[in-house]
């Protein structure tokens, strides 16, 4: 019975990679590069050699699924499609709520994934880092790429296929002669970098297309040009991601689309010892600090 994990169906190399990186990335986004080889396996359903054979190491993979990841939480067309399917009939603060609880939904995935990115980097005096070995060191006792001793062989991405970046694998074109890649772990960053680079312009475009529509039926109301109040809503998304203090809860997507609507003042408060607060002063009559009418009336 265990044959059906250990022997894997035949499938076209490309396929084969597609498959174990749809199998594999719910778990690699719950443990990150912190997951073993052996539960790689055991998730996608074949043997560790087939990992090996599809992707080289296990760095490698893991790269690749974070890739995907950060690809499918951003994915243009999707973006574009829920923003446009906001309902221009509402509210112009209804519309930026919206606006807001998804992109907080969408940076949050992203967020995620780029956390497993940052986790593989290579530390500064690591084996294959660019700055280098410690002052005192020779490279080969550094490790050096390709010293012995020095950090195996890694292999980057390559071009984006249909379903994400195409990782090189030994054998394949774009890997070194041999079966083994001199570039190291430092050369696959950037690889990985440039692929989310440009995704990102494309995310980019797609979202100003989509706010520019929300913001559409009151573009008249604006105080400020268009491409402004779309960096002042990308801007207060992204806030509630990089803020220091993670203890204190995210202000609510209401509270920040009113504020951007309506900005933080609003008529002037009155001053002194009968100043009441804001829902106070909204209040009918009889509510604290106002006047309590008469029973007999004014006459």
């Amino acid at each position: 019975m265990d044959n059906a994990r250990t022997r894997a169906p035949r499938m076209s190399p490309e396929d084969r990679k597609a498959a174990i990186v749809d199998a594999v990335l719910p778990l690699v986004a719950e443990r990150g590069h912190d997951i073993t080889s052996r539960e790689l396996a055991h998730a996608a359903g074949v043997a560790e050699g087939t990992l090996f054979r599809a992707f080289g190491d296990k760095t490698a993979l893991v790269g690749a699924v974070a890739v995907e990841g950060l690809a499918r939480a951003g994915r243009p067309e999707e973006t574009l499609a829920e923003l446009s399917g906001i309902d221009p009939a509402l509210p112009l603060e209804r519309r930026l709520e919206l606006v807001i609880e998804l992109g907080r939904h969408r940076v949050a995935e992203v967020m995620r994934w780029m956390s497993v990115l940052r986790s593989m980097a290579p530390a500064p005096w690591a084996p294959g880092s660019p700055f280098g070995a410690p002052f005192g060191a020779s490279p080969s006792a550094h490790g050096a790429p390709g010293a012995a001793g020095g950090s195996p062989p890694v292999t980057p991405p390559g071009p984006p296929g249909p379903s994400g970046p195409r990782v090189v694998t030994p054998g394949m074109p774009g890997a070194a002669p041999g079966g083994g890649s001199a570039v190291d772990p430092h050369e696959r960053m950037l690889s990985y970098r440039k692929t989310l680079l440009e995704q990102r312009a494309r995310q980019r475009a797609a979202t100003v297309e989509g706010i520019t529509a929300v913001l559409a039926p009151d573009a008249h109301r604006l105080r400020v040009p268009v491409e402004v109040a779309i960096s002042l809503v990308e801007s207060a998304i992204a806030g509630a991601h990089l803020r220091i203090d993670h203890l204190q809860p995210a202000v609510p997507a209401d509270v920040l689309a009113d504020a951007l609507v309506n900005g933080l003042a609003g008529p002037e408060k009155m001053r002194g010892p009968d100043a009441v607060d804001g829902a106070a002063s909204t209040a009918g009559a009889g509510a604290p600090g106002s006047p309590t009418p008469s029973p007999e009336g004014n006459s």
